[in-house]
């Protein structure tokens, strides 16, 4: 039961205290250079975060849904996704990328925390501006929450 009410206690915390901006948060490219979400989310468009894993199923079953979103919304969206427990060349090699991608990248574990992520896969979708507009956001709601 203490356990319980533990977990309780740290999934509050990490959803109250999680980042309304997340311009700020470190990721590394696939060539392995440090970069924050806000050199790399466009500035006319709204942005789908959408981290995840290789090592995760789902994250991989819904990974060309979450693409396809771009390519419907191309005036409004674009997706980046954030890799967690991952390197670079397990990326690449998934899904036959380049190290030169501006769609994928490596997040580390501190960041994760900071985009109160608790589960994979998760979708935050992002203004121009880097500020929050729906965390864990339903990929069947996307298209209302940007037009």
């Amino acid at each position: 039961m203490k356990s319980l009410f533990v977990f309780f206690c740290f999934l509050f915390t990490n959803t109250c205290w999680s980042q309304s901006n997340v311009s700020d948060v470190e990721i590394t490219n696939l060539n392995h250079e440090n970069l924050t979400l806000s050199e790399v989310i466009s500035k006319d468009k709204n942005a789908l975060i959408s981290v995840g894993g290789t090592w995760c199923k789902p994250c991989l079953l819904q990974k060309p849904f979450v693409a396809s979103l771009e390519k419907q919304y191309p005036q409004y969206l674009e997706v980046v996704f954030l890799f967690s427990r991952d390197t670079a060349k397990k990326v690449k090699t998934k899904f036959n990328v380049s190290e030169f991608s501006t769609d994928y990248f490596l997040v580390e574990e501190s960041e994760i925390f900071q985009l109160a992520v608790v589960s994979y896969p998760t979708h935050i979708l992002v203004n121009k501006e880097g500020q929050v507009i729906k965390h864990d956001v339903s990929l069947n709601d996307v298209g209302k929450f940007i037009k």
